[in-house]
């Protein structure tokens, strides 16, 4: 493994040079506390793209700790620079908390629940920063497609798929490939998020794949899915009046329809690496890698011994990120992360009944602020806090309140939907209903080709 292929992080970006901060002291008498006047500081830089509001709250709004009031403060950060025009596109990104995941909480109920108590944090202590990313769209994907069975030895799938991955695997813009099936034929997909390089291979024969793949769309994939379900209709015959209790796993490609109920297995795994020296582990924690980029995801890399300094270094310090739309990828979230000069991330596993999917991510140690940050993107907020808030609302994402609290609930008469970035490329392609009528005696028995 050579740690030179590693994608730095950018850290060009622009740091926050100033901060905030106020208190109030008690009068000799510590039984009356006056609260301050309100003050209010306006702080910018040279970029023009920070704007900081100190602002001390009513006494009952204060929290007292060894008699002095500590208030909240909210910084707003305006992106527009930074985002549109980055000095440097190295991405050095990172992961997941190892131990418990599960989110933020308010202050309500707390005190009865020690199970939940927060770990030196104080959401009433927090600086709030507001991220303003409206313009930003989420990244853009072009697939190409090409059925399986036009590949040389397609009897093995996941063979197929190794040849596909090494022959772009220098494509900066490839992001990977996959087995979708229309109709039960079986397909090869390819992602890009450039136009222009998905252009350059659509109706091109590739000599060392020895197949041609065409934009996924609706035109492309009625006629060539129709062209696959033709050559098996014309090699097709159906056998009638088969006694129930004849087994009909005695015919090739005939099986019964069966649910295997199996458990989820984990969508992450492990891998032990050794080298022949030491020196690539050096390099490692020498220059500071926190992680790998293989096409659209990040592997960490910590030391194998979990005594390690360099494991505590890489472990202790994250956010979590919540509000997410339910199809964020990766590369939605590179503004997000370089702002927050994240290493690595990854996204926990969802399902069915959620409305917004997590991130975790890990920074340096100098990188780290005690603060929540709320981005404005993807037509929602996003919420970037510290690992050690345990709980948040199951709706909004809101760090500072549970679901019982929200105020961000949609339509209480109905049923709350989940927050879908709206891509250029959403609907799957698939064939018109006039060629489903034709083929439909084969597509409803066919079990994939």
């Amino acid at each position: 493994m050579n740690a030179n292929n590693v994608t730095p992080a950018n850290n060009s970006l622009p740091k926050d040079n100033t901060s905030v901060s106020s208190s109030t002291t008690p009068t000799n008498d510590s039984n009356q506390r006056k609260a301050s006047n309100k003050r209010v500081r306006t702080v910018e830089e040279n970029n023009n793209d920070i704007l900081m509001t100190d602002k001390i709250s009513p006494i009952d709004t204060q929290t007292y700790t060894n008699e002095t009031a500590t208030p909240q403060t909210i910084v707003l950060v305006s992106l527009n620079e930074s985002l549109h025009a980055p000095k440097n596109d190295e991405n050095r990104l990172a992961t997941a908390p190892n131990e418990d995941q599960s989110g933020a909480n308010s202050k309500t109920d707390l005190s009865n629940k020690g199970k939940n108590k927060m770990i030196d944090t104080n959401q009433d202590m927090l600086m709030h920063e507001q991220l303003d990313l409206s313009n930003f769209k989420g990244e853009q994907i072009f697939r190409l497609f090409c059925p399986l069975n036009h590949f040389p030895d397609n009897n093995n799938p996941h063979e197929v798929l190794n040849r596909v991955r090494s022959h772009f695997a220098n494509k900066e813009t490839f992001k990977g490939c996959s087995i979708d099936t229309i109709c039960k034929i079986s397909i090869i997909v390819l992602t890009f998020t450039s136009d222009v390089d998905k252009s350059a291979f659509d109706g091109i024969n590739i000599g060392l794949l020895k197949v041609t793949f065409h934009d996924f769309n609706e035109e492309n994939t009625s006629n060539i899915i129709q062209q696959e379900l033709m050559k098996i209709f014309n090699r097709s015959i159906k056998f009638v009046d088969i006694p129930n209790s004849y087994p009909t796993d005695m015919f090739d490609n005939i099986r019964p329809n069966q649910r295997n109920y199996k458990p989820q297995p984990p969508i992450y795994k492990q891998i032990h690496v050794i080298f022949k020296d030491e020196q690539p582990v050096k390099n490692f924690f020498t220059k500071e890698i926190y992680s790998l980029k293989i096409e659209n995801w990040l592997c960490r890399i910590l030391p194998a011994d979990y005594t390690h300094p360099e494991h505590n270094k890489r472990s202790k310090f994250g956010y979590k990120i919540t509000g997410l739309p339910m199809n964020t990828q990766l590369g939605d979230l590179h503004p997000i992360l370089t702002r927050i000069n994240a290493q690595t991330c990854i996204f926990a596993p969802t399902n069915n009944r959620q409305l917004q999917k997590v991130a975790y991510v890990y920074i340096k140690e100098k990188d780290y602020k005690e603060q929540i940050f709320r981005i404005k993107c993807f037509n929602t907020t996003i919420y970037a806090f510290p690992q050690t808030i345990r709980l948040s609302c199951t709706v909004c994402g809101d760090p500072t309140h549970e679901y019982t609290n929200c105020t961000n609930k949609q339509d209480p008469n109905q049923c709350p939907k989940a927050l879908i970035i709206d891509r250029n490329q959403n609907k799957k392609p698939t064939i018109n209903q006039q060629i489903y009528n034709q083929f439909k005696s084969i597509i409803v028995t066919h079990n994939g080709e």
